[in-house]
């Protein structure tokens, strides 16, 4: 795993193993985030050379994948696709994990739920101005589900649950 800068990331070997069943061509885009928490503990959990004592906190949220050649709708058909792939990998290994006799067991290195989450994407096919109503009625639905606040971007409406308005 590396940053958006290249940097490597070190610290969370629980979502860079599952992300590791995928073929070096395969890039997802996403964000590290422990849930419930600001900016600055997630990033000093994830910023770190070793993994921290709750590195298994950390999530990875993925919402792309990293392919300018194809519209956004084909790259998240693919990316539903990826993620299914991800899921079947990580519950082998807990399911390996799991089947080992106690005394066989190391670190677990997999937490039993995914850290890995595919964003939920909606396309709405709207003029912009229909798109403030959409975020209020939706945006205590998002609070409510952990995700962040909307923000916009020049595509449209950002969130951990997608909004994209207008796409051709």
């Amino acid at each position: 795993m590396v940053s958006r800068k290249a940097d490597p990331i070190e610290s969370c070997p629980h979502i860079a193993l599952i992300l590791g069943c995928l073929p070096p061509e395969i890039k997802v885009d996403g964000e590290l985030i422990v849930p419930n928490t600001d900016l600055e503990t997630t990033q000093s959990i994830v910023r770190r050379k070793y993994p921290h004592r709750h590195f298994f906190q950390v999530e990875y949220h993925i919402f792309d994948l990293v392919d300018v050649s194809e519209p956004f709708i084909r790259r998240y058909v693919n990316l539903q696709l990826v993620y299914n792939t991800l899921l079947e990998y990580h519950d082998h290994l807990v399911q390996d994990y799991n089947s080992l006799p106690e005394g066989m067991r190391g670190r677990k290195l997999v937490p039993d739920k995914m850290p890995i989450k595919l964003v939920p994407t909606e396309v709405v096919y709207s003029p912009s101005t229909e798109i403030e109503p959409l975020l209020k009625e939706r945006h205590s639905v998002f609070i409510e589900n952990g995700y962040e606040p909307p923000c916009r971007t020049r595509y449209g409406i950002r969130t951990n649950l997608q909004i994209l308005y207008n796409y051709e």
